[in-house]
Order: structure tokens, then sequence, then C-alpha cells
């Protein structure tokens, strides 16, 4: 589930490993925010959650999203801008 509350952050785009040893092992889109913060999982609206195509083209960059954080603290991103 989706808060109420809508979130603008900025950060870098990093494909990192999750959910080593489960079913749901995989690369996945994080939003890093610097060395004392703990990165946030991405999804884009509408993407497919398995593949992440979606922020293929911004890895690496600098970009300011906006969007809700689930239940589990994953940012569903509705809009995403190279900063």
């Amino acid at each position: 589930m989706e808060s109420e509350e809508s979130k603008t952050l900025v950060g870098t785009v990093v494909f990192l490993a999750a959910n080593r040893g489960s079913k749901s092992e995989g690369t996945f889109p994080f939003l890093y925010l610097g060395r004392d913060a703990k990165p946030v999982r991405l999804l884009l609206k509408g993407d497919n959650p398995f593949e992440n195509e979606g922020f293929f083209e911004y890895d690496g960059k600098v970009v300011e999203v906006s969007g809700k954080t689930t239940d589990a603290g994953m940012l569903v991103v509705e809009t995403v801008k190279i900063v």
C-alpha cells in the first residue's frame, strides 16, 4: 500500500543487488542519498517491478524524484527528472 503523503527526494540512481537468497533476488534501482543515509528502493509507477527498465536511462545520474512511499519503504515514483 502507498502512503497518502507525497515525497520529493534528490539523489543518484544506482542499481543494487537485493533480496539475496530469496525467490525475489535481483538487481533493483535505488536512490543513493549519501553515505549516512539508507538508499531508498525505487519503482517507477506503471513500470514492471521485475524489470525496472524505466530507470535504466537514469543509472548513475543525479535526479529529483517525486512519489509516494509504500509501507515497505519503497518510493513509487510518479515524476523523475535529471538535476
